[in-house]
């Protein structure tokens, strides 16, 4: 793609070097008859169902399930019900789970635009009937695997968009086939009308101001020239997010190589992995002429060109025309599914009944997404949160999300001009977690609920390399303090290590997540902002108040605690009192978090953090007195480190207020590493 001028085109020279991509047509149909049915089933009209739709309240009876399933491989109906079933409740891996007696039952929904305006023609007024199987009941076991997955609740089966018109119908929000090549065309065709129907609402993001530019240090990859260049002025560029699986040196820019490839024809196709291969053939594909790959445009063994791309990463992902996601593959080596011959199956599960062709939907985006390697890991989550729109390469579909619409190879919903209200995707990718446009209005007084937000998603993902912990989600806090205005819109400001340099002492209140790994180091493992589900057993809103000045360390004893409510066992901490001889021995004046150990300490040393809300069962208040607002202090537990220089944190809790004084702390500095 060229930059200034969006819409001139050239006629570009493959590199024969490259894998080619086959034409992409539809699949074709062979000649079929109708699949056989079971009694039940043929006595189901679903011309008239897929027409008129059957109402939840009043469905068509299939039966037991069990029988259902036993007649899987005489009934072409009943054989999709047990595809859908089976994939969705998951039942290869809930062998042992009790069906016996659950029923099942058929109604046709409707989707499509209630609301289009009364001017649009009555052709496309039509909605979309939909076939969705009702279960009698669903076991708590297959509940819970669902959520856990994040596959699809509803059970549902569409008819094919070639046969729409058989029912009155047009073939929007109808199926689609899928073949094993991707459509290219198709994915033109959403780009297209994201860029030219959607507006400003796909086409800024909220953090960036007007004058943001790209670096002049910020390189691109060139694949009509196969060079590494810098990014012409007001360049458009596609960005790629991918895993790397390791190290792979051999096709990394280095200072020895980078002349070499700034010239044209420099990059050598021979030593690239895949993945990256595949990015740029799907890249001339669409039309596309400048490419951004970390691997080949950030110097590798370059600290100071590393420093600088990773602190713009935010405009890099962020002014991307789009963000091609590899989700398919667990390292570089892998290829794009579909963009080479052989390298996906979708096994689209289609049947022709009663003349009609059913097929069962192909799973969820988001459960695509959930089940891939590239979902687990540090530096894609960024990517995805910072990317306007992102074009998703998964073993089983490929799927587009902007700010405005989900679309997918199996599912015909996309159309200029008119937006669904509705369709079955609306809800079904990962746009959720974007951060391209601004948050709620509720969210936007305070940065540090994002922040917050941010650090649990980000901390759940196997964050194996230690030393990118922080930078692998730099450019997302550098876009949250632009967009928030922390310090001014200044990131080395208003952070330092991942950490808030404004609200430090609320960021220090973290804990780790039960029976998860724990690396001391790790600064941002998880912030705590449900402390007192661990302490007492119940959950408070909490709230900051004007901090202590300075820091205060004192010296207090800790026994295990044995009357907290809602404790885990299993956890990987424990909750410990904290008593004082003050006014009395063994007075209990507070609570504390610690990791669990062979040998529990008797002592600890605290500092205080900041103030926050007062909560029964955390300090002996026939002794102390009545609670009152703000009348508890965090603290943070430390322990010297080997140098003796620094002291590192091991746990958070609360303090009585009146209880701190009365220990005669200790205020000095604090060295924490």
């Amino acid at each position: 793609m060229f930059c200034l001028d969006k819409r001139r085109r050239k006629t570009r020279t493959e590199n024969p070097n490259l894998h080619p991509i086959p034409s992409n047509h539809p699949p074709e149909i062979p000649p079929e008859n109708d699949a056989p049915l079971c009694s039940t089933c043929s006595s189901l009209d679903l011309h008239a169902t897929l027409h008129d739709g059957v109402q939840e309240k009043h469905p068509n009876p299939l039966g037991h399930l069990t029988d259902i399933l036993d007649k899987s491989n005489q009934c072409g109906l009943c054989n999709l019900v047990a595809i859908v079933i089976r994939r969705a409740w998951h039942l290869d891996k809930l062998p042992g789970i009790d069906i016996a007696d659950i029923t099942c039952a058929l109604h046709a929904r409707e989707c499509g635009y209630p609301r289009i305006p009364d001017y649009v023609s009555p052709v496309f007024r039509d909605i979309c009937h939909r076939l969705y199987i009702q279960t009698s009941d669903r076991p708590r076991d297959v509940t819970a695997t669902i959520a856990a997955a994040q596959s699809n609740f509803l059970l549902d089966i569409q008819l094919l968009g070639e046969d729409a018109s058989k029912v009155g119908r047009t073939e929007e929000l109808h199926g689609r086939r899928v073949g094993q090549n991707v459509d290219t065309a198709l994915l033109k065709r959403w780009i297209h009308i994201c860029e030219h129907e959607h507006g400003e609402l796909c086409e800024t993001v909220w953090w960036r101001d007007a004058g943001d530019v790209l670096p002049k240090s910020v390189r691109v990859v060139d694949v009509t020239r196969m060079a590494v260049v810098r990014a012409p002025p007001s360049c458009r560029f596609v960005a790629l997010s991918y895993l790397w699986g390791g190290t792979g040196g051999e096709y990394w820019t280095t200072q020895a190589n980078l002349k070499r490839r700034r010239a044209q024809g420099g990059l050598d196709v021979s030593v690239l992995p895949g993945t990256i291969l595949d990015a740029i053939q799907l890249v001339r594909q669409l039309g596309e002429r400048y490419l951004w790959i970390d691997a080949l445009c950030i110097v590798q063994d370059d600290p100071k060109d590393k420093a600088v791309q990773i602190g713009v990463m935010d405009l890099i992902y962020g002014s991307s025309t789009f963000t091609i996601f590899a989700a398919g593959g667990t390292s570089a080596h892998d290829p794009l599914p579909g963009i080479r011959p052989g390298t996906r199956d979708p096994k689209q599960q289609i049947a022709k009944i009663q003349g009609l062709h059913l097929a069962v939907p192909l799973i969820l985006p988001r459960e695509a997404i959930v089940i891939s390697a590239w979902n687990t890991r540090g530096w894609t989550y960024q990517e995805l949160m910072l990317s306007r729109r992102r074009i998703f390469l998964t073993p089983y579909h490929v799927h587009f999300e902007c700010g405005e619409d989900v679309w997918s190879e199996d599912v015909i919903a996309e159309r200029i001009r008119l937006p669904w209200d509705s369709h079955p995707l609306k809800y079904g990718g990962a746009g959720s977690f974007t951060f391209a446009h601004a948050p709620p209005h509720w969210m936007r007084p305070s940065y540090m609920v994002h922040y917050m937000s941010i650090i649990r998603q980000y901390t759940q993902r196997r964050l194996t390399m230690e030393s990118d912990i922080v930078n692998a989600v730099s450019a997302l806090i550098n876009a949250m303090t632009k967009g928030f205005k922390v310090a001014g819109g200044y990131p080395d400001r208003a952070f330092r290590f991942g950490m808030p340099l404004i609200d430090l002492e609320l960021a220090l209140v973290w804990q780790p997540t039960a029976n998860t790994s724990c690396v001391r180091r790790m600064v941002m493992v998880g912030l705590f902002s449900k402390m007192f589900d661990v302490l007492v057993g119940r959950q408070v809103l909490l709230r900051k108040q004007i901090p202590y000045s300075g820091l205060v360390q004192l010296v207090s004893t800790v026994i295990k605690a044995d009357d907290v409510i809602g404790a885990d066992p299993g956890a990987n901490y424990a909750t410990y009192s904290i008593l004082s001889d003050v006014p009395r021995p063994s007075t209990l004046v507070g609570r504390v978090i610690l990791p669990c150990s062979t040998h529990s300490p008797t002592s600890c040393e605290f500092i205080v953090l900041s103030r926050t809300d007062d909560v029964t069962g955390l300090y002996d208040e026939d002794t102390l007195g009545k609670r009152y607002l703000g009348c508890m202090l965090y603290v943070m537990v430390v322990q010297k480190m080997q140098d003796e220089k620094r002291m590192e944190r091991v746990g958070v809790g609360v303090i009585f207020e009146h209880a701190w004084p009365n220990a005669i702390p200790e205020q000095k500095v604090v060295l924490l590493g």
